[in-house]
């Protein structure tokens, strides 16, 4: 519950009153009670109570300096996992690269061993075969190598509400430190914002786009080199738009369409 609770708050265009928090976390957490939410809301600083019963999220250097883009390392990350459900499935592989001002500057990629067998559906996915992990580390092991690795760096992945999510989840039940800095950017967010008139922007989709040699999709580093990509035509764009700082960075990404939800599904509920 608090990693969705922080996703929609972060993402948010406008503070939320309880009951729309609580419709938006309903349809992850189907039985999750409104005192249960105020607690983690009046008890964590992230957020602040702007008015009775609406909330936000902290002031932004909370999470991060705002520094220039320039100055800032982003490590653009990409996960395979036995399934979509955190909690229940499992990852099989970690890639990242940590770029600086356009420079690679490190790389990470290693499978994972999930200790039980990858769905067949998977394996033809993503060509990843339960003989290739076999041998793998497991989660224990790369979750800590991978949190160090992204240290003081500002997560990026293409449709990040799930690899950040998702590895978040998998700090919490190692008893882990969530990732630091707790903030995400996402290229599948910023390609809507920025190139309108493309219909598809997923990976594959902006590859067509941009005429970017996409090769051995769905697997972890591709995915990520293709992301890198992406992401550096996209700040290129907005510093045309004068968006030059961190902060300025994560207020263009917010995402309006969450607002838009959350009015459907208050609609359905009343």
């Amino acid at each position: 519950m608090q990693e969705m609770l922080f996703y929609l708050l972060f993402h948010s265009t406008k503070e939320l009153h309880i009951n729309s928090i609580a419709i938006f976390l309903r349809s992850y957490f189907r039985h999750i009670k409104i005192q249960d939410i105020k607690r983690t809301l009046e008890t964590d600083s992230k957020y602040i109570q702007t008015a009775e019963d609406r909330w936000q999220i902290t002031d932004l250097s909370y999470f991060v300096a705002n520094q220039s883009i320039k100055d800032t390392s982003f490590v653009i990350t990409d996960i395979e996992t036995t399934g979509p459900i955190m909690g229940k499935d499992k990852v099989i592989e970690i890639a990242a690269q940590k770029v600086k001002d356009g420079q690679l500057i490190d790389s990470f990629s290693m499978l994972v061993n999930p200790e039980q067998r990858i769905p067949t559906n998977i394996q033809k996915l993503t060509h990843i075969t339960d003989a290739d992990v076999a041998g793998a580390a497991t989660i224990h092991e790369v979750i800590l190598l991978f949190s160090e690795f992204v240290k003081g760096s500002v997560f990026v992945a293409h449709n990040s509400k799930f690899d950040f999510l998702f590895l978040n989840h998998v700090l919490k039940q190692e008893d882990l430190p969530y990732l630091d800095p707790y903030i995400e950017i996402c290229t599948f967010r910023l390609a809507r914002k920025l190139l309108p008139n493309v219909r598809s922007c997923g990976i594959k989709g902006l590859s067509k786009h941009f005429e970017y040699p996409l090769i051995n999709r769905h697997r972890a580093m591709p995915d990520v080199e293709a992301a890198a990509f992406y992401l550096q035509q996209f700040l290129k764009k907005l510093a045309d738009k004068q968006i030059k700082t961190l902060h300025e960075l994560i207020q263009f990404q917010r995402d309006t369409g969450i607002n838009h939800t959350l009015r459907k599904k208050e609609k359905r509920a009343f």
